[in-house]
């Protein structure tokens, strides 16, 4: 829709611009000079008045133009509307053993709630993370209660719930391991969605594939607050039901800084996992 137009400025101008011409008002039209004389006539045009009335074109156009260079700088960004795949990010509260299953014949312990013990939980004060190094000082082993839970299957896998995931995992390895080696983890509920996405593209650098997330800007700010509540703790990156990165933010900073929008997935990726991953994201909700 066109911003309306001055109309005190186009009078203004055009009144300026006939008075330029030798006139302070408008020719008669044929139609004008017909009801006047009752007579056919002719007018002849006057060159100045063409050479004004062109300059009144080019200031009305002039000022469309205005408005649209204005309303083009105030765009939303566009992003995509949501697709067949889900990624989330969410706070990553402990590790879990791999599943046992046992033959049904032989008796064993209901699935536990996904809560997990007060000594399991990978928080700040727990894992230590040395900000010169960037290290966890304190690594924290597996969950054992949850050996009888089956991982969440990627259809259960829901924003607003707790879920037992497992690491991805493709014929090229896993990526981006997280200390010795766990395989399942117990995540909260997602702060950020694809639904805050607003690109995911591939990155090369220093013999890596990485993958980089913008955010919409109230994904900026979803992120930013998981990332704060999160700080020198792990968050997990989530995709199809599968964690694909579960780093610590920020953990050679002192205090918390603004992720700005974006972020970096990195730790592992091979060509072929990056674009899948980056592809996925671009089309997840």
């Amino acid at each position: 829709m066109s911003e309306p137009i001055d109309a005190a400025i186009v009078q203004s101008a055009l009144q300026a611009i006939l008075e330029a011409a030798g006139r302070t008002s408008p020719p008669e039209s044929p139609v004008e000079l017909r009801q006047r004389t009752g007579r056919r006539g002719t007018t002849r045009v006057d060159p100045k008045l063409l050479l004004a009335l062109a300059a009144v074109v080019m200031l009305v156009v002039g000022l469309f133009t205005a408005g649209a260079i204005h309303r083009s700088a105030h765009q939303p960004t566009t992003v995509h509307r949501g697709g067949s795949h889900t990624f989330s990010l969410r706070p990553l509260l402990c590790y879990a053993v791999p599943y046992t299953s046992l033959p049904s014949a032989i008796s064993h312990p209901a699935p536990a709630p996904l809560i997990c013990s007060a000594q399991s939980l990978l928080t700040a004060a727990n894992i230590g993370v040395n900000t010169n190094s960037g290290i966890v000082t304190n690594p924290i082993p597996p969950d054992g209660q949850f050996a009888y839970n089956p991982t969440t299957p990627p259809a259960e896998d829901v924003a607003g719930t707790t879920v037992l995931l497992p690491q991805f995992t493709s014929a090229e390895g896993s990526v981006n391991r997280t200390t010795p080696a766990p395989t399942r983890f117990i995540l909260g509920p997602a702060d950020m969605t694809g639904a805050d996405v607003a690109t995911a593209s591939v990155q090369h650098s220093q013999f890596t594939w990485n993958v980089l997330v913008r955010l919409t800007p109230i994904g900026s700010t979803h992120l930013d607050a998981l990332a704060q509540q999160q700080f020198h703790a792990f968050i997990a990156i989530d995709l199809d039901g599968h964690v694909l990165s579960a780093p610590v933010i920020e953990p050679t900073q002192a205090s918390f800084s603004s992720f700005g929008g974006e972020f970096q997935i990195s730790g592992g990726f091979t060509e072929a996992q990056a674009n899948a991953a980056a592809t996925a994201i671009a089309n997840s909700r």
